[in-house]
């Protein structure tokens, strides 16, 4: 195992680019520069353990520095997996105020002494974010370090003034077992005229990004295996006799792989848009998706309020409408919620917040069986597990026997986070395996794929991808994301990790977090931007999927009257036509492929379907 984890890390050494600008000498800083977090002695580093997590979790001492840029270090190690990342962290506040709209400067030094086993790379989450019940935040990264001393350097602004002592820089180390030394920790702001991109970045990568990197030939000899199926087309005239030289044309119209959006109920319906923005979010969600997700409004919550029905009814009349799949998003519990908000009031009462529970999953589930194709019966138990704690993890395959029973043609789903991205497969690992084990009818798993700075090697997702896979059950990848600042390593990763899922034999849908973006969310992975225009992400999707694996021919038969073609599985309308004759049949291709015979007639005879 020692040696595994040693050449791991020598390859992840040469894989993992982490170029850093030059660092100015302190005067660049002019006197507009206002140092407002230093750490410079760790020392005042304050370790905090959260969520329970106590000292056999974790620790931090302080370590003297003899190979790097600082004299001292604090060595923060993980002994045993807490409930989150932020569990186990160093923190340290702010000693100035900061003005809205800031351009602000984070420098730390960091490695891993003993880095994760899986990666050979050590995980650390740095957040910066608003003390208090607010909890405004306005930094949130997620690093890869190696086995050596490296200079990292993040830019951010500041979005609101925030006052001494209010802003807190946390450095989480909750994940698998590691061990991880910062030290140098400094932050400077500068005016609000002080262009961000002025100031020192730390470029990210991945390993896989390489054009020619080894994996990107098995993914494409995958495609071809897995997505496609051959389709022959035979052509005969009246008399069933066949007919060469026919125009075949073979024609898509709906992908068998499920790509997908969470997307705004009230833009798709109209409510309080410009009517030009609301005509082109239609037509372009039905344009490049088949299936989507309402953001935070289909929960069974909402659906109990009537205000809220009444809304909810008139998005899923448009998604009816546009010919789209419903995918309904956690059904026992709301987006990022840990308790039901309709259900506070009976936390001292387990036995009525069962009863509401389990009335709940059946009234929304029947009332929309047939409506919602797929329904994550529970959303992140491992984030969301209040009514968990409260009523015992037994009720889990209570939710799906229940959502079973009022919805038997949906398929049942567990969505969990920090699989993909993170390091929670063992946990996920152990809950699928006793639940699979009594027999509960799970028929998907669900990966969250939000990914942060920097994202894992290619080949470690396809790793995790595997490991998922050897459940026997279908897999989704929901709400892709990632928050970056560096647009081409963005585009270059969604691109990449698109094509990754898509080869994956066991994975049967995409799910992107935004289809639209807006004003007022933190910069991630968005398809359109707010006024309506493509973004480069959008661009490259609409390249992959609609051009790359989609399948539009125009061919001749040949002297036996047919055509073999293998082609993307999924629904099509396939026509033939020679002088005044024409034949058309739309049909589903899976992977065992179709035949299909075509009789020439006149054209009001010729249409059917398969």
């Amino acid at each position: 195992m020692r040696f595994r984890v040693l050449v791991m890390a020598a390859i992840m050494l040469a894989a993992c680019d982490q170029a850093t600008i030059p660092v100015p000498d302190a005067s660049w800083t002019g006197s507009l520069g206002r140092l407002v977090v230093d750490a410079g002695d760790p020392g005042n580093l304050e370790f905090v353990r959260l969520d329970g997590a106590g000292p056999e979790h974790g620790d931090m001492t302080l370590v003297s520095v003899e190979d790097g840029n600082v004299e001292q270090a604090a060595r923060l190690e993980t002994l045993g997996q807490p409930a989150r990342v932020e569990s186990l962290q160093a923190r340290i506040a702010s000693v100035a105020e900061i003005e809205a709209g800031a351009a602000c400067w984070l420098r730390f030094e960091a490695r891993a002494v003993q880095p994760q086993v899986e990666l050979g790379l050590a995980r650390l989450s740095v957040k910066a974010h608003r003390t208090g019940a607010e909890k405004e935040l306005v930094l949130d990264r997620s690093i890869y370090l190696e086995p050596v001393w490296t200079s990292i350097d993040l830019a951010f602004a500041v979005p609101s003034d925030i006052e001494a002592g209010e802003l807190e820089i946390a450095f989480a180390v909750g994940t698998q077992l590691q061990v991880v030394d910062i030290g140098g920790v400094s932050m400077r702001c500068f005016d609000q005229d002080y262009a961000l991109e002025r100031l020192p970045a730390t470029s990210f990568s991945y390993a896989g990004r390489e054009p020619d990197a080894f994996w990107r030939e098995t993914a494409e000899n995958q495609i071809e295996r897995y997505r496609k199926g051959d389709l022959t087309i035979e052509v005969t005239d009246a008399d069933g006799q066949p007919v060469p030289d026919v125009e075949i044309h073979i024609q898509m119209f709906r992908h068998a792989f499920e790509f997908g959006a969470a997307i705004d109920a009230e833009k798709l319906v109209g409510t309080g848009a410009d009517e030009g923005l609301t005509a082109a979010y239609r037509k372009n969600l039905k344009e490049m998706f088949n299936t989507v997700a309402f953001d935070g409004a289909l929960n069974w919550a909402a659906w109990s309020d009537a205000d809220s029905r009444r809304a909810i009814e008139d998005g899923l009349a448009w998604v009816r409408s546009l010919d789209l799949n419903l995918h309904g998003r956690g059904l026992v519990s709301t987006e990022g919620a840990d308790f039901p908000a309709n259900l506070a009031d009976k936390r001292n009462d387990p036995d009525a917040v069962r009863e509401a529970v389990d009335a709940g999953i059946t009234t929304i589930a029947s009332d929309l069986d047939g409506t919602v194709s797929a329904w994550d019966v529970v959303d992140r138990p491992r984030e969301n597990h209040e009514l968990l704690e409260l009523l015992g993890w037994d009720e889990l395959a209570t939710w799906f026997r229940l959502a079973r029973a009022a919805a038997p043609d949906a398929a049942l789903a567990l969505n969990e986070s920090d699989i993909l991205a993170g390091d929670r497969m063992a946990e996920l690992a152990t809950l699928l395996g006793n639940l699979i084990g009594d027999d509960v009818p799970i028929d998907r798993i669900g990966a969250k794929g939000q990914f942060g700075a920097q994202p894992p090697p290619i080949q470690v997702l396809s790793d995790r991808l595997d490991q998922l896979a050897s459940f026997n059950l279908p897999l989704a990848v929901t709400g892709f994301d990632m928050a970056t600042t560096d647009d081409q390593l963005q585009l270059d990763f969604t691109r990449d990790f698109l094509t990754l899922a898509f080869s994956h034999p066991s994975v049967e849908g995409f799910f992107f977090d935004r289809f639209w973006g807006d004003d007022e969310t933190a910069a991630g992975v968005e398809i359109y931007h707010a006024d309506g225009t493509m973004t480069p992400i959008g661009k490259a999707y609409r390249e992959f999927v609609l051009e790359n694996w989609w399948t539009d021919i125009v061919a001749l038969s040949n002297a036996e009257g047919t055509l073999t073609s293998r082609v993307f599985q999924g629904d099509y309308r396939v026509s033939a036509r020679k002088d005044d004759l024409r034949a058309a049949a739309t049909l589903s291709l899976g992977p065992d492929g179709a035949t299909v015979s075509l009789e020439l007639a006149t054209k009001d005879q010729s249409d059917r379907t398969l």
